[in-house]
This record gives structure tokens, sequence and C-alpha cells, in this order.
């Protein structure tokens, strides 16, 4: 146990940093300095933020192996697995740096247990929000969102909805702007669902995503699996933290999926809702707009 509360401890003091060591670096974190294992190219600000909390790990001598988006897979043991995304939105930061102030992004890090985990192996992870100074952290210990301006923090809980209806808000990972096999797949799977186009928001960031909705601000989160599945590694214990459930289109969780394997080769449906009885309701819909019009 002692241990246990050390590890979040350490992530708690690694996400906090990252916000500090972010605000000081402002618009010189917009270098470009690289280019990451999925063909993106990296900014400072993205190598940064993984940096700090990969030295981290290491100075408190903690037996992980992260897989991160901007450093790949480093290993410094094998009894935990990590997950990181330095920046998630990282087209946002620069907005903001550019002057668009609703631009919203964050840092995204857990770690679950064992070499080979599953999803259910969810130890503790957090997203840090940097414009909003927002910190959300899941954990067997506690769960909580601090303001990292003022101290105070509220609970994780999503918004408590059942039904499906025109009152519930949506959220989509999906824009014109993205790849062309996520617009295939989203085409396919998802936007039969808004005819009309204009039912869901997508904040091009998926860490704000699942910020709104631990703080229930948000109903429904839409995503599928892609590139390593990184921020769904950090997301759902954050879901589970506040209450809510992730599950695919067949209805079941992913807790028991590995995370190693589940979804790395293909794009899976993944759907976080405030209840279980909204997550049906969404499938159903799903279900319904995916069906062939009679006669045809």
């Amino acid at each position: 146990m002692a241990g246990e509360v050390h590890i979040v401890r350490t992530v708690d003091r690694a996400l906090t940093s990252v916000f500090r060591s972010h605000k000081e670096m402002g618009q010189a974190g917009v270098q470009k300095v690289a280019g990451n294992q999925f063909g993106e190219t990296s900014l400072r600000a993205d190598i940064e933020a993984e940096r700090i909390i990969l030295d981290m790990m290491r100075s408190h001598k903690v037996p992980i192996t992260v897989m991160s988006e901007e450093h790949g897979r480093v290993a410094m043991g094998n009894r935990f697995t990590g997950v990181l995304d330095g920046l998630d939105g990282t087209n946002q930061y620069v907005d903001l740096m550019n002057g668009k102030k609703t631009a919203r992004y964050g840092t995204m890090f857990s770690i679950l247990e064992g070499s080979n985990p599953r999803y259910l192996d969810f130890l503790v992870g957090g997203i840090v929000e940097h414009p909003t100074a927002m910190l959300l952290l899941a954990s067997r210990e506690g769960s909580f969102a601090r303001d990292l301006t003022t101290g105070t923090k509220t609970p994780l809980r999503t918004s408590g909805a059942r039904r499906l209806d025109a009152s519930i808000k949506i959220y989509l990972n999906y824009w014109p702007g993205c790849g062309p096999s996520e617009r295939a797949f989203v085409g396919q799977t998802y936007l039969n669902m808004f005819p009309d186009g204009s039912s869901y928001t997508c904040l091009r960031s998926t860490a704000s995503h699942f910020v709104d909705f631990a703080l229930g601000k948000v109903d429904v989160v839409l995503e599928y699996t892609r590139k390593g599945n990184l921020e769904l590694g950090v997301a759902f214990g954050i879901v589970r933290a506040a209450g809510g459930v992730m599950v695919t289109s067949d209805g079941e969780s992913i807790g028991p999926r590995k995370f190693l394997h589940f979804g790395q080769d293909s794009h899976v449906a993944v759907v976080s809702a405030a209840t279980t009885e909204l997550a049906d309701a969404v499938l159903e819909r799903l279900k319904s707009a995916q069906r062939p019009v009679p006669g045809n």
C-alpha cells in the first residue's frame, strides 16, 4: 500500500511539474524540433512535457516501461506499464500561442500494473489541461480535479444522464483535417447518428474531451482506437473514477482488453457514457443509423 501511495504522489508531482514548466516555456514551446513515430511534427513543448515525466519516473526509481507519443518505448523496468502523451492537442497549443483564447489541450499520463496489462489494471493516471490550469487525477486512493491556481479540489463525477435526448451533449473526435483512415472510419461508424451535422462538438483534443466528461459537462465521448491508444490508456481510469463506462460497439467494457493488443492494428469504436443506460441508448442509435434503407 505504501508503494502505491508513493506512485500516486509521484504521478501527481510529475503532472504538476509539467504544468509549471509548460507555463514558463510559453511561446518558445512552438519551436519544431523533430518528427515523432506517427510521422507528425514534434514541438519543443511536446518533447519537454514527456521528458519531465520520464525523468521523474527515473529519479523515483519506478520500475516501468513507458509507451509515449514523442519518445516511443522507454524501458526502466517491467513491473508497470506507463502511457504518456506529452501534449494531446498540439495544434490547439499552437492556436493558443497565435491568439485563440478558447483553445484547450493537455498532458496525459497513466500507470498500469504489469508488463502486459489490461485496461482494468489502471493504477493511477491523470490529465493536466494547461490553459485552464486544471489537473484531474484518478487512483485507487481517491480521485479529484484540482485547480492548480487556487488549489481547490472538486470530485470527478459524470453528469449521470441516462436518456439519449436533445439535451445530451456529445463530443466526437472528428474534424475534416484528420487522417484519411480516421475520416473513413468515423464516416462509416458515427456520422450517420448526426444527419444535420450539428449535434456533436470536437475540441480537437481528446484530453479536453475527457476533462469535460469527468466533470459532468458533457455526457458522451465517441472515440476509436488509433496511434497506440495512448489517450484511451489514460482516459479509461478517469472515466471509471467519475462513474462512467467505456465500451465497444457490442456493449462490453474495454476493461478486460489487453492495452498492448486491443485495437493496435485497426480502428475500433469506443463509446464513453455517463451511465450504462446512456451507453446502451447510444449503441442502439449507432446500430439504427447503420441499418440499410429498406428497398436498397
